[in-house]
């Protein structure tokens, strides 16, 4: 969003034939591509993480506040066991305690892969954070069609429009094809 912010903000500093032009917008791309690759590396990570302790989970292995005080509150009186209660919840939901661990082995953390693991940002907000650069590519446009030049106005909105609507959501996708070729050693921290 930065990048395309900046972007929007220099065309309006620098004339359009400006030797400047060119390297501030692949400078300000280099910058927006390196925190997008890093946001996604620790996002790729983080559900990496998720998954494997969601892969290793046991009720067993749980902790507990009331356990963990030894079932006293701090005036010393007693309190329910908040394990044993849940245990005797999945029991009933699910049968038995390691069905609910396979459950939660497998079924929730397939489902959590199917929603998290295709994308890290819904694709209206990748079209909104190319706005300003559609922006800068319309006022580009409109001084063509002040000067008369209606081909290359036209050119340059339709340019405009289809790199908004493609340009995000297609780096972002091949950002996490090469994530996803990327062993976890590798990956940035």
């Amino acid at each position: 969003f930065l990048q395309n912010v900046l972007t929007w903000y220099c065309s309006f500093l620098l004339p359009d034939d400006s030797v400047f032009t060119p390297p501030i917008f692949i400078l300000l791309t280099i910058f927006h591509a390196s925190i997008t690759a890093t946001v996604a590396f620790r996002y790729t990570k983080s559900l990496d993480m998720t998954k494997s302790q969601l892969q290793n989970f046991s009720f067993a292995d749980a902790k507990c506040f009331c356990c963990s005080v030894d079932h006293k509150w701090p005036a010393g009186e007693c309190m329910l066991c908040d394990r044993e209660i849940m245990r005797k919840c999945v029991q009933h939901w699910f049968g038995s305690v390691d069905d609910f661990d396979t459950s939660v082995q497998t079924r929730v953390r397939d489902a959590l892969t199917k929603e998290l693991g295709g994308h890290f940002c819904p694709r209206f907000l990748l079209i909104a954070q190319a706005l300003p650069l559609f922006w800068s590519q319309m006022d580009w446009g409109a001084a063509r069609f002040l000067q008369q030049d209606a081909s290359v106005a036209i050119t340059v909105i339709l340019v405009g429009f289809g790199a908004m609507l493609f340009a995000p959501p297609l780096v972002v996708g091949l950002v996490f094809v090469v994530i996803r070729y990327t062993p976890p050693s590798r990956r940035f921290p």
